[in-house]
């Protein structure tokens, strides 16, 4: 019989599988974060460590470090927590705007309030 995985395991095995490449395409163009960044922040999402993530994209850990600094300065977070919960807020934006490019993740109709839809009409 199989061990059951820690939450830290199975959010290994998700982490950036969690969205589709057309989400986090959509995400990057709304943040304005590049490629690498976006690379970067998956490698977030998996849970990895910075020697993880240099040796993945063949940089160093020094510059990992300066990238996820770069990040947390243009979306205004101070930690990994905070970089997860400002992607995937962002992609709940993005999902929650009915003219949107991003199908939404919601099934409330046009005439329903969605509570999606109100949290993104505030922040927007």
């Amino acid at each position: 019989m199989k061990a059951k995985a820690n939450k830290g395991e199975v959010w290994a095995e998700l982490g950036s599988r969690m969205l589709s490449e057309a989400a986090w395409a959509a995400v990057a163009g709304s943040l304005q974060l590049s490629k690498r960044h976006m690379e970067i922040v998956k490698g977030v999402f998996d849970g990895e460590k910075e020697t993880a993530i240099a040796g993945d994209l063949g940089i160093s850990q020094h510059t990992v470090h300066t990238h996820l600094d770069r990040i947390y300065e243009k979306l205004g977070v101070c930690s990994r927590q905070e970089l997860v919960q400002s992607i995937l807020g962002e992609f709940l934006r993005l999902t929650a705007d009915p003219g949107g490019e991003m199908s939404p993740i919601c099934r409330c109709s046009g005439s329903e309030v969605c509570p999606l839809r109100e949290c993104a009409a505030v922040k927007g």
